[in-house]
Order: C-alpha cells, then structure tokens, then sequence
C-alpha cells in the first residue's frame, strides 16, 4: 500500500519540560551572580516583576536581574548542535552562557559539582543537578535555543577561555578529607585543585523500591545512595498496558522463558520487561524518524510502501519521545474521528490523479500536527481497473482511516499514525511535529527554508530591510548575484516600542545575495526571502547562511564578517615617562625652577643609543628579581655622523663594563656645542625590565636579551612609532615582549643634558 507515515519526535520534549530536566536557564539557579537587567537576554527589567527579567528563559521563566547595572555585561557563549539528520542541513541549537559561582571563586581546574538548584516559582521543591564547574568558577547555563530537539542537548564540555585547568594541578590527587576540601576541591595543600572522594555506594545494590533509594532507571535518587545503582523489581504490567515488542528490546528466541502465548520481550538496556508479554507489531515495519524534521527519509517512504489492504503503522522506537493524536473524539479534541468526518464529507465524489498534488487537511495541535490526505493508488490490482484517476468516497474514506488507526493501536486512545489502501485510493493518517500548514512532510524539504546551524550577530529585523533592494534587481527569472552592505538598508519599522534598526549598524560586514534563475516561481523574491528570515531568525539572529527552493529555483543568502582587527602593537608611547624603577622625580634647580628630566631629540639619537646597547658587547641578562640589572644610558652627537654606525657619534656612557664601552674612541670627534657631558647634544636611557603584569605570560625567569639586529630591531619599532617629530613631549616609550621567560618591558627615552 502506497502511504507515509512520520513520526515528529522532539527529542524527550514532550515527556519532560525543560524545568523537569534539571535544565539550568538562569545563572542564580546554582548560585550564580544574576545578569545585568539591561542585557539584551534580559530584555530590560520586567514592570510587573521587579528584580526579573522581562524576556523569558529557557524553562519560560523569568530569571532575577540586577537593576542596579547600568551597563550591559557580554556573554561568554558556546553554542551546541543536534546531529543533523539524514537528508536535513539544518538542526537545533541550544546557546549556552557563562554563570559566576562565587564559592567556587578559588577552583584552579573543572570538577562535577552537586549542585542544588533554586526554584524558578514558588511551590517548587529545590532540586540538585550535577554541572561541570571550571576553573575560576564558571558553569555553562542554557541561555537559549532553537528548534524544540536542542532542549535536550547537553551543555558543553569544554572549558571557556581564560578557564583552563592549572597545569599545576596535574598528577594524583589528594583525598578531600586530608585536604580540607568542602565543595570537592582542596583548600590546603594543593589549594584550588579537584580531590578524590570517597566511595560511598554500597556493594550490594540496593532495591529501587526501597524509601531510602527511590530509584529511577536503575539508579538511587535519595540522600546518601543517590546516583548509586539499584536493582530493579522487574514486574510485568497488564496486558492492557504491553508495550510493542520493538520498545521492549524486540522479542525473544526462546519463548520457555515466557509465560503466556504472546511474543515475550528481550528486555531494554536496563532489562525492564524482560520476559513480560509484547505486542507484535502490525504493517510492512516503517521505523521511527530519528528526527523530527527528516522529511527527505519521509518522502522516500512514501515512495517505496508496500501495496496492502492491512494497515500500516507506525512502529514505536524506544529511543525518541513520540507525537501522538487523539483517536476518537472522546479521547480529545482535535481528534483523528471528528477531523476524518468533516474532512472526507467534504472529499466526497472529488478526484484524485496520479502525479496530482495530493489532497489534504492540516490539523495542528499544542506541539505538532497531524494530516489527513488520499493518495492515488498506481499499483492497485489490475482487476480494479483504476486507470489514473479515482473519486473519492467519504463514507470508504472516514471508514478507512479509522480502521486504520484502531487497528493499529487496538484499545489506545491515540495514534501514532496509520494508511490503509481501499480500491484505487490510500486514506493516510499522519502524524508529526510540523507546525506549517504549507508544507506537508511529503514534499521532503522541497519549499522549506534550509538554515545553517551558525547563528551571526545580525538581527532578523535588520535583515528584513535589507533584502527587499536585493530583490528589486530579480527580473524576468535572470540569475542574479549582489553583495549588499549595511548601507543599503532601509527601515521597514514603524515601531516606537524599541529603537528600529538602521543602517549605521553592522559596519564592515557583506551580505551575499543570490538567485540561481528560473521561470514561474511558486513564491515571489520578497516571500522567499521573508520565509527564509522567518525560519533562519524569527526576532532573534539570524544565521549565516540560509535558502530556499521557490519551484523554479533557489533564493540564498550568506553573511561575511568583517575582517578581524589588527592584533594590538607591542610599542606603547609613553611621553614625559621613564621606565617605573627611574619614577617620575622633578630635578629642582631651586624653588621655582623644576623641571621633568625627560627630553626629546631627533630619531637617530634613540636609534644610536639601541645601537650601542645591542651591539656594544654588553651580554645583558635581565634578571626577573632586580629591575637594574639590563640597563644603561648613552651621550650623543647629532651633528656628527658616525661612519661605521651611519648613526649619531657616541661621546660617553655610564659606567658600564669596560673602559672602551663607557670611553669610546669615537667621543674625540663629539663636538656639538649644545653643553651636554664630552661635547654631546643628546641623552637616552635604556632599560629592559619584567611587565608588572604577567597574566596570560609565561612563568617569569632570567631573560637573555637578544644580541646585534634582533635586538635592535625591538628599540627601533618604538622610535619609528614614538618619535615622530612633532612635538616636546615625544620622549620615548616601550615593547612589550611576550617571551618563554615571561614578559618583559623594553623601555628607551631621552632625558635633559647634564
């Protein structure tokens, strides 16, 4: 029998909300500092709830906020994403941000925490979740997410920059009780660090049943036998309640074992039901979808049925929470019976072709949908005659589908959906998680925005004012690029609620629009690309690329960001400063002549003057515990050129090494009339000395200075940025070397004469 069956799962979202999942969506849950309320998560205070936020969270509460923050405080985000499925590009994503725990402040590397977790709404019992807490004491909460599978992810587990583990933290750890641990790190020796716990779970498993265990699947869920494993009393339920073999661990190969003579199941992976009575299940066997917007694996499907007058149902599959519809109208409303009556009375003597789009009805509920439809049957036995048309009957249609469903599941007051074939028709029952009416599942994608799972900075809204000067250029169904920027948006927002979007944001980013031609398309450039904003950002951001295909071809779009900044320079201009260690001490020639000893001069005297410490055979080694000990100061000759260094004439140093080194030969040709010590007119220090901050640097040690031009290479990037020459108070400035042993100040500036 020709007809689809899928099955929209929403990945254990019907079974348990996000609350019941211990899903943590607001940082003060587990102790966190709360969130500033101006945050855009936040949404601005709520004015019916002070200290909340206006926006919901993920569990569709409202997470406490802090007024009092006047500036907005930027996540630290990872995103996770579901498997995509087969045939499918896109998925759900589940946004995680970071929360401050202060008492875990100390942590130096990641432990799993038991954590109790603050009710969202009062009356809630608190619970206990266990979260992976990093170093610094940082947790991931679930800020959002897109698309009703992502609930379920788990958050990551990798460690957010600037929380990594101390390394120093490596090797065996401490027993807590010797280490004065409390929240499962130590506090002395090896503070800050993970400890080992002490085995507390018992050798021999408790019952589950027990008061002081309470077990759920197959572990403890009370007091001090909590997470240990428990032995399950495996009861069989009534045979009302069976469930099919295939949820069960399918059936057993030795029925001996079984009482009764129905199938018997092999039991799940916990060995629930083993040995308990299964119902067979009925139909050609289509199994489960392993998601519930696998539409491709649905449409296939429809194609390849087996031709029956039984039935075809939907298997159950174990591993995913499953759509359902209420059979009769006593067992809900809408239900399959009072959907199935209207609609095939009003089929009724209509005609349905082969290779005709297929008639159909879009019933939808709270979490999904389900869909009745009459497909020409083309293999139909030859002695029915049916050509390639068929009316429909709407007594054979209703009596059809609710045969169908009952028999599928006999006693139930759902369905998982069912087809069965009558003459030269199929009438289908089909449920699934599909909340658009204009897309039945099997179409497969054909006509459905596809969304990759990146999510961009880019807001929907501003992306709604853009594309429509994309598609003023569409004409005639002519293949069309165009790469549009933040220039050419154009407001389509009256609205005075919140500030509308303009063209003065998202500077340096590209948008790329594309249609690949084609005649007689089924939606217009406009609606393509307003599905495609729809389903690709609703109000929030919008992905970085997304498409659909119009029936004639395919609108597109991707977003460029702008090129990463330069990295930041090394050389910090430090005018009228000394290196810390000389301080900022004015020379006094009596009470009201003082003066700042830093001075400027031209270039080549900073140039000489790294010269000579770098090749002037000094073998310098800054030491990490004496800030003296690479330093140094030099008298120039700007007037005169010295030939061997092209440079200003060295005239004296201080009294640094050799005789040679502070008394060059060279001093005999300084004859600048400016006053300075030998005949000079300049005068530059030099000191190299440990950063006085060392975070993010390498463990600080003795520096060997670099020798000859790749010394002299660091001091030269300084004056060429420092010493420009256009004013007084160009003195000089400093590098700052990130290196193995640390990070180091290389500090050079001009002092007056003496």
């Amino acid at each position: 029998m020709k007809a689809i069956f899928w099955l929209s799962v929403l990945s254990q979202f019907l079974e348990t909300s996000a609350q019941a999942q211990n899903v943590i969506a607001c940082p003060e849950q587990i102790g966190g500092v709360p969130q500033a309320c101006v945050n855009r998560e936040c949404g601005n205070e709520d004015p019916e709830n002070e200290g909340h936020c206006a926006k919901e969270a993920a569990d569709q509460s409202h997470c406490v906020c802090d007024p009092a923050a006047t500036t907005a405080q930027p996540l630290v985000t990872s995103v996770v994403t579901a498997p995509t499925s087969s045939g499918s590009t896109s998925a759900g994503s589940a946004t995680y941000a970071l929360a401050t725990l202060t008492e875990y402040k100390d942590l130096r590397e990641s432990i799993t925490a038991t954590i109790t977790v603050s009710p969202t709404q009062s009356g809630e019992p608190a619970d206990t979740v266990a979260a992976v807490v990093f170093a610094g004491g940082v947790a991931w909460y679930l800020a959002s997410f897109v698309g009703a599978e992502a609930a379920a992810l788990a958050a990551p587990k990798e460690a957010p920059p600037s929380h990594r583990d101390d390394e120093r933290c490596e090797g065996e750890k401490s027993k807590c009780e010797d280490c004065g641990a409390t929240l499962g790190f130590c506090v002395e020796p090896n503070p800050g660090c993970a400890c080992e716990e002490e085995e507390k779970c018992p050798e021999q498993k408790p019952s589950c049943e027990a008061t002081e265990c309470k077990g759920d699947e197959g572990k403890c869920t009370l007091g001090d036998l909590k997470d240990c494993e428990c032995e399950e009393n495996n009861e069989c339920p009534d045979d009302m309640d069976s469930p099919f073999c295939s949820a069960c661990g399918g059936e057993m190969v030795d029925r001996a074992q079984c009482s009764g003579d129905s199938p018997c199941c092999n039991g799940d992976e916990t060995g629930k039901n083993k040995g308990c009575g299964c119902y067979q299940d009925d139909g050609v066997g289509i199994f489960a979808l392993e998601s519930p917007v696998d539409q491709t694996a649905a449409a296939a499907w429809w194609k390849n049925a087996i031709e029956q007058e039984d039935p075809i149902c939907q298997k159950k599959d174990p591993k995913f929470s499953e759509m359902t519809a209420p059979q009769h109208v006593r067992d809900g409303d809408p239900s399959v019976e009072k959907a199935a009556k209207e609609w095939c009375a009003s089929m009724n003597g209509k005609t349905v072709k082969d290779g005709d789009e297929v008639p159909y009805k879009f019933i939808q509920q709270d979490l999904g949908s389900f869909w009745l439809s009459s497909s020409f049957r083309k293999t139909a036995p030859g002695n029915l005659r049916c050509g390639n048309e068929a009316k429909v009957v709407g007594d054979d249609c209703f009596q059809s589908m609710m045969s169908a469903v009952e028999r599928c599941a006999p006693h139930q007051a759902t369905t998982h959906g069912a087809a069965i074939a009558k003459g030269c028709l199929f009438y289908n029952v089909t449920v699934d998680g599909t909340t658009d009416s204009r897309h039945p599942p099997w179409k497969g994608d054909k006509g459905k925005p596809e969304c990759d799972p990146k999510v961009s900075n880019i807001e929907g809204t501003f992306f709604r004012g853009l594309y429509p000067q994309f598609c003023s250029q569409v004409k005639d169904g002519e293949a069309i690029k165009k790469t549009l920027t933040n220039e050419d948006f154009k407001s389509s927002s009256n609205s005075k609620r919140a500030p509308p979007p303009s063209n003065s944001q998202y500077e340096g980013y590209k948008f790329n629009f594309e249609f690949s031609g084609g005649d007689n398309c089924e939606v217009s450039c406009d609606d393509a690309f307003g599905e495609i904003r729809s389903a690709c950002s609703g109000t929030t951001t919008l992905k970085y690329k997304g498409s659909i295909d119009a029936g004639c071809g395919t609108y597109s779009y991707s977003i460029e960001d702008p090129p990463p900044p330069p990295p930041p320079s090394p050389v910090e201009c430090k005018p009228l400063e000394a290196a810390p260690a000389w301080g900022l001490t004015p020379e006094c020639f009596d009470s009201d002549n003082c003066r700042y000893p830093q001075a400027g001069y031209p270039r080549s005297a900073y140039q000489a003057a790294g010269h000579q410490f770098c090749y002037g055979g000094y073998d310098w080694t800054a030491k990490r515990d004496d800030e003296w000990s690479a330093s140094n100061y030099f008298w120039f000759d700007t007037t005169t050129i010295d030939p061997d260094t092209d440079l200003p004439t060295y005239c004296v140093g201080s009294a640094v090494g050799e005789y040679r080194q502070w008394s060059p030969e060279s001093g005999e040709n300084c004859k600048a009339r400016e006053g300075g010590l030998k005949h000079s007119d300049s005068k530059i220090e030099v000191m190299v000395t440990p950063a006085k901050d060392q975070n993010g640097c390498k463990s600080l040690k003795d520096h060997k200075l670099p020798k000859d031009g790749d010394c002299t290479k660091i001091f030269d990037q300084v004056s060429e940025k420092c010493i420009t020459g256009d004013g007084e108070d160009e003195t000089g400035g400093l590098f700052l070397e990130d290196s193995e042993d640390g990070c180091w100040e290389w500090w050079i500036w001009g002092v007056h004469l003496s």
